[in-house]
Parts: structure tokens; sequence; C-alpha cells
């Protein structure tokens, strides 16, 4: 064999070297690219199964406590003490948060022109130390918009980052009408809602002393529940974050409950998840 013939033999034995070389490395990282999907996805059904797991409980919770026929929902329920701090994990950490809606005012109230509603907001804002504009504003986005779904809606219609957290501390977006609980609202908006420091403090000092009121504390102290309150809800949420291996998951779900003939029912309004 010539010496040229030799060398273009060698170039080729090499080029099929090298390629071969490739193809091993290409098949090794399409492998490893396959198993670390697979165990990703692995993680990400596991941890939505713990999301998932989560809200059931505290579905469950929430409709046992309306087949009891409990005049009142407070803190102290098995409904909230589904809530838990955050633990610890093998694989990560899971946290699960429970909120009564109605401890908030609904700002769809707002809807149709409500003037009840429009004077218990500015005293709840006035309490809160808001902003004065914001009953009017928020007025006038509703009639524009109709009800809102979310707080976040709220950007549309000129609201920025800071107002809708601020707004968020006091009000939620429900679809029905609702009133605000006295048993989970907060001291700031008990206060606002009585608009009468004695009576306020009167309250407050009933539900410190039990967890909650019933009608019969009202009565018994002489306190007459304001106009657009009650000591019952309809509408909880339920925050859940799960950290689990490579998934880190937020769910975020508004359950509402319905007493239909006897029966007691509990389904979900919306829902909201992300991958972080």
């Amino acid at each position: 064999m010539k010496q040229s013939e030799s060398g273009i033999v060698l170039v080729q034995v090499l080029v099929i070297v090298a390629f071969a070389s490739a193809m091993t490395l290409t098949l090794m990282i399409v492998q490893d690219q396959a198993v670390a999907f697979e165990r990703k996805s692995g993680d990400r059904l596991q941890a939505q199964a713990l999301l998932r797991g989560a809200e059931s409980s505290v579905v469950s919770a929430f409709r046992r406590d309306g087949q009891l026929g409990s005049s009142v929902d407070h803190y102290g329920e098995a409904w909230y003490l589904a809530s838990q701090v955050p633990i610890d994990l093998p694989q990560g950490a899971f946290s699960v948060s429970v909120r009564d809606e109605q401890s908030r005012f609904n700002i769809n109230n707002l809807a149709n022109g409500n003037l009840a509603a429009k004077a218990m907001f500015a005293r709840i804002v006035a309490a809160a130390k808001g902003d004065a504009s914001w009953n009017d504003r928020l007025v006038a986005a509703i009639a524009l918009g109709g009800p809102v779904s979310d707080m976040s809606d709220l950007a549309a219609f000129g609201f920025d980052e800071t107002e809708i957290t601020a707004l968020t501390s006091i009000g939620c977006t429900l679809p029905d009408t609702t009133t605000i609980n006295l048993n989970t609202a907060s001291d700031t908006l008990v206060r606002a809602l009585f608009d009468n420091p004695l009576s306020a403090g009167k309250l407050l000092a009933l539900r410190s002393r039990g967890g909650y009121v019933t009608r019969e504390d009202l009565s018994d102290a002489s306190l007459l529940a304001p106009a657009g309150t009650g000591l019952t809800t309809q509408f909880i949420s339920v925050e859940a974050n799960i950290n689990w291996s490579s998934a880190d998951m937020y769910s975020r779900t508004l359950l509402a409950r319905h007493t239909y003939g006897g029966g007691v029912n509990v389904q979900t309004i919306r829902r909201v998840t992300h991958k972080q």
C-alpha cells in the first residue's frame, strides 16, 4: 500500500472512531437527560399529590363542620387546624395555611352602587390608615369591569403593587355578596365595623376570652352585630407550599361551602398552581 493510501485509510479510521465516540457520548447524554426528566416528572407528581392531599383534608374538615350545623365559624375549628407550620421532609419542606376569606371585606360588594358597602369600606380604609381615594377608585373599577376574580386584577385599573398589597390585607374578591365574619376579622376591622370603641372593645374582649362569640354572647352583652357582618363563613382559602427534591410548587385554592336540602357540599371556585 502506498504511503498516501495508508494515510487516507488512517484518516478514515480516525473519522469513524470520532463519529462512534460522538454517537456514544450523544447516547449517554440523551440517556442522562431521560433519567433526569423521569426523576423530575416523578418529583412533580409527588409534589402535586401532596398539594392535593393537603387541600382534600381541609375540604373534608370544612364539609364535616358544615354537616354539624354549627352557628359559628372561627379559627379554633378543625378546618383551620389543618394548617401547619412548615415541616421538614427528607426530600424538602411542606407547609399549609388556611384563611377565612370572609375575615376581610369583599370588594365585589361594592358592585351596583351599594351605598352601605361603600360606607363600610370607607370606615375600614380609614381604620387601616389607607388611601381615602381607594373607595371611589374601586367603585369605578368594579362598575367598569364588573366583579373581579382576584385582587391582582386591580392592576388593570391603575392600582400599583403597593396599593394591591395593602388592599389585600383588608379586602378580598368573592363571587357572591358576603358578610364579614366577626369571629375571624382582625381587631382593626372589628373596630371599624362597629364604629364605636366601647362596643368594639366589648366584642374583642368576649372573643379573646372564649376564642369566638355566638349570637347569645352578643345578646347577653347587649351588642348588635353591625349590618354586613355575621358569625359564619362560606368561603375559605388554602395555600400550600411544597419542596420535594427537584420540584418546588405552590397552590392557592378558594373553596365555597353550600348547603343543599340538608346536604353540605364544598366546591373549588378557583385554583392557582405555580411551579417555582
